[in-house]
């Protein structure tokens, strides 16, 4: 068994483990700098470097939608001294559309929940839409003709934007990226047309003009995007 991340609940155990950790901890991130989960496995590492006194060392492998940083962690050896900081994608979306080097169940165990972010379908600003209803009459007006990128296959990203091209009834080319920074990347120089991102890793780029965007993908409006609408009621989508 292997550890998948750690919060704080780690204090707990450092309570009843006084000899744990004695020395550095390595954070696997199995994503590019930048993104969500390394975002987040930052903060988390920090903190627990103070609370605990000793280095939370962070190492990012992305590829392969996060499998390869998550088979390094499952080939660790099971100290608690290599943590996975986990995300949904590799762990519970992709061993179900292919065979993974690592079994999720038998091979990592829990620790503790960081985060959960919402996601925003965001565009380059000169794309030719208004709102999210205009941005499916245009994307479906001309089907292949669009694109959209994704942090890799079989990523949540990828399949949070799926499900939205499926439900709005509209194709595009889809084309994935080791992680989510150099896609939106070449969403925001015009490259791919569009992508569904965490709010973590499009609102600074939203609020500098750098993106548009047409809602997001929570049920309710979320704090870093107070005047963006859910997709749900933007696009007309109320399972969405």
């Amino acid at each position: 068994m292997r550890i998948i991340v750690a919060l704080l609940c780690w204090l707990a155990l450092a309570a009843s483990a006084q000899t744990y950790p004695n020395r550095a901890v390595k954070v696997v991130v199995p994503w590019p700098p930048g993104q969500a989960t390394d975002i987040a496995a930052r903060v988390v590492a920090e903190r627990l470097q103070v609370a605990l006194n000793q280095p939370f060392v962070i190492e990012n492998k992305p590829g392969a939608g996060g499998a390869i940083g998550s088979e390094t962690v499952a080939k660790s050896a099971p100290d608690g001294y290599t943590l996975l900081a986990a995300s949904s994608g590799p762990l519970s979306i992709m061993p179900h559309l292919q065979k993974t080097p690592y079994e999720p169940l038998k091979d990592f165990a829990p620790v503790s929940l960081v985060a959960a972010t919402p996601f925003a379908l965001v565009v380059h600003p000169s794309f030719p839409a208004n709102n999210a209803r205009e941005f499916i009459a245009e994307i479906k007006a001309n089907p292949g003709k669009y694109t959209f990128s994704s942090s890799g296959t079989g990523a949540t990203a990828h399949l949070f934007t799926e499900l939205f091209n499926s439900m709005a009834q509209i194709q595009a080319r889809h084309v994935p990226y080791k992680g989510s920074a150099q896609g939106l990347t070449d969403v925001m120089n015009g490259q791919i047309t569009y992508t569904i991102e965490t709010v973590a890793a499009t609102a600074g780029h939203i609020k500098s003009g750098r993106l548009k965007t047409f809602g997001v993908s929570t049920a309710r409006r979320t704090a870093a995007l107070p005047d963006v609408p859910p997709l749900a009621e933007s696009a007309g989508l109320p399972e969405y």
